[in-house]
């Protein structure tokens, strides 16, 4: 017969035959005690007979006094006698306990399945241990521990008298709480039952293979297995010996392993105090103070990026925050190597920075800083700190190193979480924003996520970039207005000619005076739209066409094969989708769609060079043509300088990029539907600017009245005259420069010429002035035609050329 492996795990069960939970808390284990000595002053006399002659003569002596004391005979009902014979019995207890280890060890004696406690060493009785009333924590609750107790004594009486083993495993851990110190220590209860004789009262109870196994599979039904077992015919005889092992390190390191695998452990306030307690309880330091410092990547960003959790001594606003930096400390120590440092004294320490000197004043002697390492890579600092010296040394620290890593674990979890927590709020907050500005906005809903923490009332902090440079570019259709508009209507007047000849059809069939008046509306709208179209046109003829016409197909068709055939024509000339003639418009906004694409993915291609040289902001708008706007300055730019050279190279990029479009716009008009020309335009502005992120659009802005002039100015110019023309300035195959001030004329004239000598424009500059614009005046303009006879120069070559006029331009 198998045996049936049984634990605690689970003492609560569902019987799934009666459908409801089992419920033990009213049973009581109806089973006989009794306390003897039999056992073991049997075993005493066979040590007097067999030792050497001291230990004979002593075991002899033992024996012949407990001949000589009666009430010790037999089964002991009172245990209150023992208390008479207490150094007769700690004698006994020596053939029991190795006498060399009570000072050190917890040894105890009790009556079987029960409190009383007849023998102790004098460190059992100090740790107080009481069961049903405990002072300190069991493993299980006390319900659990008596169902527990019970089913131990069903396994023992199967084993014994039934030839059934059931492997129970019962193991009960103690933690209690030193008074001294408030420490947690955890003791496990080893008892052995040598010593215990179970005698059955009356004759032995058959029980059938079908109860051992009703038994077995009931094993949690205590009133159950009780009715069958019948233990109250056995007492228990004798006396269980008990040795409380101390597993403190053990427990705790498990137990910390469990709260680091749960998710907010490090990250909630009680959470973090709970596993501050367990370290100070597994270093036996109770000053300890527990702090991590999550490691942003770099030691540069530590101050402005990295963040705390617990009691970080670096992360006090008094030291890095203050400090700025960790150079040549113990902390760059440990982020140097990936070792841990353990100092004992740290005012002793020879080399120490002004982080030493802060964390002194802190309070803190002796330290500990060890690195939380994740897929090689350091994810930040376990700080472990006291008040004393030497508490913490490099014996004890190495309990922590299987937990190191999953520290780190915690770490990079709740690290993970914040960044989704900061991508959720520049998302609700901001919508996407471009990666070269991320550092902004991160920082921005860092700050907002701690203000929330810290019960601050949170609002996002504005986000303003200061003294940037704007550029401004635009490639738009030539026309495109007025080229859509006369696609639409020649589509229209299509439609409506070919619902006319369904009418005509129709007519000659039937001459229904309504088809004339139908006819006539409809030769009434073409004959408008050869005039012009306006912008309600176009929905009016399509209601007209889908109310009055449409609906009489259906019947007029049956007039004859010339209707219906006609009717065919009709449908067969409209989209399937949109329900009416797409042809011309279809032409002009695939060809549209085409360039608009072409020079979005140019910019997009150039945008990943150009941004390695010197990180900016970048936009791009597509409509009836691509606008892009560049701001550039040191604000934007996180941990790098902005010289003025970095702005004249990306205006130099940006004439460059344009020469590019328009070549390569030439080669594409080949493959457009219907033929369309692009212009240029550049606007220059050498006055710096602030720009600022609104958060109820989403986007940025110019800050600041003056600076709403250039925002005016790049909706107005595409549009502008050359004063005293009726000509636009942008033409097509030219790039149109508009400037305010004769100081970025010259720049620009600079890199014009050297373009020229490169092969990328004709030597056709004009120095135009423009027409006023509504609240602008005063803007000039230069404009150069686009060399298009010279082949078109891949993208290497381009940023050959361009490194090569950076060279030659001067920079006063």
């Amino acid at each position: 017969m198998e045996n049936n492996n049984t634990s605690l795990e689970n003492l609560y069960f569902m019987d799934l035959n009666a459908d409801k939970r089992i419920d033990n808390s009213k049973f009581v284990l109806p089973i006989s005690t009794s306390l003897s000595f039999e056992f073991l002053i049997d075993h005493i006399k066979k040590v007097a007979e067999n030792s050497n002659e001291l230990r004979s003569s002593f075991a002899g002596s033992i024996v012949t006094e407990f001949e000589n004391t009666p009430e010790l005979h037999g089964r002991i009902k009172d245990v209150n006698v023992t208390k008479k014979y207490e150094n007769l019995i700690q004698n006994m207890m020596m053939f029991v306990f190795p006498e060399s280890f009570w000072e050190v060890q917890t040894y105890a004696a009790y009556v079987p399945f029960s409190n009383d406690m007849i023998f102790s060493t004098k460190r059992f009785r100090e740790l107080n241990f009481r069961w049903e009333d405990a002072d300190g924590e069991l493993n299980v609750d006390q319900e659990a521990y008596k169902i527990g107790k019970s089913i131990s004594a069903f396994a023992i009486i199967l084993s014994l008298f039934y030839d059934e083993k059931i492997n129970f495993d019962f193991p009960i851990v103690y933690k209690i709480m030193d008074q001294v110190t408030g420490l947690d220590k955890y003791y496990k209860m080893n008892s052995a039952a040598e010593f215990v004789d179970i005698v059955p009262k009356g004759e032995l109870k058959k029980l059938t293979a079908e109860d051992i196994e009703s038994i077995k599979s009931n094993i949690y039904d205590l009133e159950y297995v009780s009715s069958i077992l019948e233990p109250e015919n056995f007492e228990f005889v004798g006396f269980v010996a008990m040795n409380a092992v101390n597993i403190s390190d053990t427990e705790i390191l498990s137990s910390i392993r469990k709260d680091l695998i749960e998710k907010d452990t490090i990250t909630s306030f009680t959470g973090f105090l709970k596993l501050q307690h367990k370290i100070k309880s597994l270093l036996k330091c109770p000053g300890l103070l527990l702090g991590i410092t999550v490691y942003p990547g770099s030691k540069d960003r530590l101050s402005q990026y990295g963040s705390k959790y617990g009691n970080s001594f670096l992360m006090n606003d008094n030291c890095i925050v203050r400090l700025g930096t960790i150079g040549n400390s113990i902390y760059d120590i440990v982020l140097e190597t990936g070792k841990t440092i353990v100092i004992e004294d740290l005012s002793k320490y020879p080399d120490k920075t002004p982080i030493e000197e802060e964390i002194l004043n802190q309070g803190i002697n002796n330290i500990l800083i060890a690195p939380l390492i994740r897929d090689g890579k350091i994810v930040g600092l376990i700080e472990i700190g006291s008040p004393g010296t030497g508490m913490i040394n490099m014996v004890n620290s190495l309990k922590l190193l299987d937990v190191l890593p999953l520290f780190a674990m915690a770490v990079e979890r709740s690290t993970e979480e914040l960044y989704s927590n900061i991508r959720n709020i520049i998302k609700e907050k901001c919508t996407a924003i471009h990666p070269s500005l991320e550092w902004k906005f991160q920082k921005a809903a860092l700050n907002y996520i701690r203000n929330k923490e810290n019960d601050i009332e949170a609002e996002m902090e504005e986000i303003v970039f200061k003294d940037v440079y704007p550029l401004y570019g635009l490639s738009d259709i030539r026309n495109s207005s007025m080229i859509r508009n006369q696609s639409i209507r020649d589509d229209l007047i299509e439609n409506l000619e070919l619902a006319g000849k369904v009418i005509d059809a129709a007519k000659n069939k039937r001459d229904l005076k309504i088809f004339d008046e139908l006819k006539f509306r409809i030769d009434k709208k073409i004959n408008a739209l050869k005039f012009g179209i306006d912008s309600g046109d176009e929905a009016e003829i399509l209601k007209f066409l889908k109310r009055k016409i449409i609906p009489l197909f259906e019947h007029i068709q049956h007039y004859g094969k010339d209707v219906k055939n006609t009717i065919a024509e009709y449908n067969s000339s409209l989209n399937n989708e949109l329900m009416f003639l797409y042809k011309r418009r279809k032409k002009y906004e695939e060809s549209s769609m085409k360039i608009t694409g072409y020079i979005a993915s140019i910019l997009d291609e150039e945008q990943k060079y150009i941004q390695k040289i010197y990180p900016h902001y970048f936009e791009r708008f597509k409509t009836d043509g691509v606008d892009h706007n560049i701001y550039i300055g040191e604000s934007l730019v996180e941990d790098k300088k902005f010289n003025h050279i970095y702005l004249r190279n990306i205006r130099m990029w940006q004439l460059m990029m344009m020469c590019g479009i328009v070549r390569k716009l030439e080669l594409l008009k080949d493959d457009l539907l219907i033929p369309l020309e692009t212009a240029h335009l550049i606007l220059v502005q050498d006055t710096p600017l602030s720009i600022r992120f609104r958060y109820d659009e989403k986007r940025f802005d110019v800050d600041g009245a003056y600076n709403i002039r250039y925002e005016i100015m790049k909706k107005r110019i595409d549009k502008v005259e050359i004063k005293g023309k009726e000509e636009r300035l942008t033409q097509p195959e030219k790039i149109a420069i508009v400037y305010s001030q004769s100081s970025e004329a010259n720049e620009y004239i600079e890199y014009i010429e050297f373009l020229q000598s490169q092969g990328y424009l004709n030597k056709d500059i004009e120095e135009l002035e423009l027409e006023d614009l509504q609240g602008i005046k005063g803007l000039r303009a230069l404009r150069v035609s686009v060399d298009l006879n010279k082949s078109v120069k891949d993208a290497n070559q381009n940023k050959k050329n361009l490194d090569k006029a950076m060279k030659k331009l001067s920079y006063n």
